[in-house]
């Protein structure tokens, strides 16, 4: 049985995951005042513009949160670190923090965006770097 769920895509989040699929983080903001959109959506929240932009920001940031997940499926005997980071863009995402010593973790690491295929899906991940990585 698998573990990690394929997305539901919508129309305004489908240049994300096929940004995710080419190992490539894309975002959106407003093509009018520049405003990072962040979940996508329709229109823009500042403005309320149509008109969209999508870029591709560097893949770095930092550590805002996290929780150790403690009851791991039988499937996953390690458990898992699930973070909220925010990049250095301003936007922030919700991911595995994949390869960190949960006991060493702080705020403000500096983490970077990869991707990994899990159970045939592939996912943006974040990992721990060193401040001189980025």
């Amino acid at each position: 049985m698998s573990q990690v769920r394929a997305p539901l895509v919508g129309l305004d989040d489908a240049f994300f995951w096929e940004g995710v699929e080419a190992r490539e983080l894309r975002l959106e903001r407003c093509a009018d005042c520049r405003r990072l959109r962040q979940p996508p959506g329709p229109m823009c929240p500042a403005c309320g513009s149509l008109a969209t932009e999508v870029f591709v920001p560097e893949p770095h940031g930092r550590l805002l949160s996290w929780i150790l997940q403690r009851h791991p499926p039988a499937a996953v005997p390690e458990q898992e670190v699930i973070a909220l980071v925010e990049l250095d863009c301003g936007a922030r995402l919700v991911t595995n923090l994949r390869d960190a010593d949960h006991t060493a973790l702080h705020l403000d690491a500096p983490v970077e965006i990869s991707f990994d295929v899990l159970d045939g899906v592939t996912l943006p991940q974040a990992r721990l770097t060193t401040q001189g990585e980025h």
